[in-house]
């Protein structure tokens, strides 16, 4: 460990503040505890041995770069123990009283949270690196687009993080205001359920992905709000796979399904989230398309709980969905779409291929990066081939701020996991 850092209030970071943060973790349980708890057996596999060592027992046998990659993320977040101890309720552990303040050592403190109004961070003067060159930074709860529009030209905002595509292109060109694009770790794409009687079918699967006009979807419906990608593994991630073989090929399309013995087509029904941008758009393009091999699609718009509870339930025979990584290694999204045993999309799919599963086991016990990545090349071509999935794109998010916000780095995961320490303002003069 780092020696010398330390929480906001001044207590040393140390070993036992790691340990008892960790421990925390799987104690408490809740949701996101899974992440360690994949690794970890019990809380007693996790041990300070010296004032900067932290031992930690594993599982079993875990790619060096997959557990620090978990290991670096939010669930693991190191908490001052005297600071949390001293305001537990019950059994919480300090849950309650942390949803309102911070007990970390990172470059800000939480020192305010209005609920739906605002959040309000303050410099941390203890910070390690140095204190930050923003004393303060407020984030506003402005659920409106327009509005957000009207605070970042008027400069009451210096960033805006909800704009619409429309938006987006009304400003992008406005002095004083930069949009920055990138992409995040989040997939769209349609899952095909294989105890259907068509979709059992290779070819059937194969003939739909060659009937979707891909890159209508992209230019004209999400307009730069996405990237081709047809594989499992977003970019930039360890083991993307760049490659996009299939094209809105009609004529490949309707000999596929005619080899199936479904010349005539076939009625298969497509779940989406009701009223929900884009989706429900391209949803009634893949009707069309679809439409145009000869496979009628009856649109069935969900509301999107009860969707996804039917999802779990492997209730639906097709499906346009989302998948964010959980955590930026290849492991997350090779789980979710390639290992059925895990009960994610793969088992949703009832897709139960041991060939895609062991795959996954491998790569996630591979030691050498190299090798490990040489197994995900293997598992996105296979999944691409035969899986039970169609990879329409990877979401683009837009960013729009005044030109006098610089260093700012967005967060290509959930894009509010934001590094704010080298954000700074320049002078601002008479605009």
């Amino acid at each position: 460990m780092r020696q010398g850092i330390k929480f906001a209030n001044g207590d040393p970071l140390d070993a036992k503040a790691v340990e008892y943060s960790l421990r925390r973790v799987i104690i408490l349980s809740k949701t996101p505890a899974w992440l360690l708890q994949q690794f970890i057996a019990k809380p007693e596999d996790i041990v300070a041995t010296d004032s900067y060592t932290v031992t930690i027992k594993l599982k079993e046998k875990v790619a060096p770069d997959l557990f620090l990659t978990v290991l670096a993320f939010t669930t693991s977040a190191i908490v001052n123990p005297k600071e949390v101890e001293t305001h537990v309720s019950g059994n919480d552990m300090g849950s309650t009283w942390l949803t309102d303040h911070s007990a970390g050592s990172g470059p800000y403190i939480l020192a305010k949270w209005d609920r739906n109004s605002q959040i309000v961070l303050k410099a941390n003067p203890n910070y390690w690196r140095g204190k930050p060159a923003i004393d303060t930074i407020i984030i506003k709860h402005v659920p409106e687009p327009a509005t957000q529009r009207l605070l970042l030209e008027k400069g009451d905002v210096d960033i805006a993080f909800g704009l619409t595509i429309d938006l987006i292109d009304q400003i992008k060109d406005k002095p004083g205001i930069r949009v920055m694009s990138y992409p995040v770790l989040q997939l769209a794409y349609i899952g095909m359920n294989v105890n259907n009687k068509y979709l059992s079918d290779e070819r059937v699967r194969t003939a739909i992905k060659y009937a979707i006009d891909y890159d209508g979807i992209i230019k004209d419906i999400l307009r730069g709000g996405a990237m081709k990608v047809q594989t499992i593994i977003p970019y930039p991630l360890l083991g993307f796979n760049p490659s996009t073989p299939f094209y809105r090929d009609i004529n490949k399309a309707k000999q596929l399904l005619a080899e199936a013995g479904y010349a005539n087509g076939f009625e298969i029904e497509l779940a989406y989230p009701a009223g929900a941008h884009p989706q429900e758009e391209i949803a009634q393009k893949i009707q069309r398309d679809l439409g145009d091999v000869g496979i009628r699609v009856v649109l069935r718009p969900t509301a999107a709980s009860e969707m996804y509870q039917r999802y779990r339930q492997q209730a639906l025979q097709m499906v346009l969905a989302g998948w964010g990584s959980d955590y930026p290694d290849p492991d997350n999204n090779a789980k979710a779409f390639g290992n059925y045993r895990i009960k994610q999309l793969a088992w949703r799919n009832m897709w139960y291929d041991n060939t895609s599963a062991d795959l996954v086991e491998r790569a996630f016990r591979e030691s050498d990066r190299a090798s490990r990545e040489a197994l995900y090349k293997q598992l996105t071509e296979y999944i691409l081939q035969l899986g039970p999935y169609v990879v329409l794109y990877q979401v683009v998010q837009h960013v729009a701020m005044r030109t006098w916000v610089e260093n700012f780095v967005p967060d290509p995961s959930f894009g509010t996991y934001l590094h704010l320490y080298k954000v700074y303002k320049e002078a601002v003069v008479s605009r």
